[in-house]
């Protein structure tokens, strides 16, 4: 994703959203993940949501299909790895 965005003239310290559990977690809750998504929607600065099935360090499994109808309802293409 980070050639992609200098190719296309920017910065991916800005132009790339990361998610972070709440503090004392280990894992990302659904809400949270929508509750950003929805957040970057409104601003009308994301264009492509691109997550990972799996968070290879944890382990926990992300609920594709909530969050790909969050994606959706907000217009956002959403892409898995």
């Amino acid at each position: 994703l980070q050639s992609q965005v200098k190719f296309h003239g920017f910065d991916p310290e800005e132009a790339l959203v990361k998610f972070e559990p709440r503090e004392g977690e280990a894992t990302l809750r659904t809400e949270d993940i929508i509750a950003k998504i929805k957040d970057h929607a409104e601003a009308g600065d994301v264009a492509l949501v691109m997550m990972s099935g799996v968070q290879y360090y944890t382990g926990q499994r992300f609920d594709i299909k909530t969050i790909t109808k969050a994606a959706r309802d907000c217009q956002i293409p959403i892409g898995w790895d």
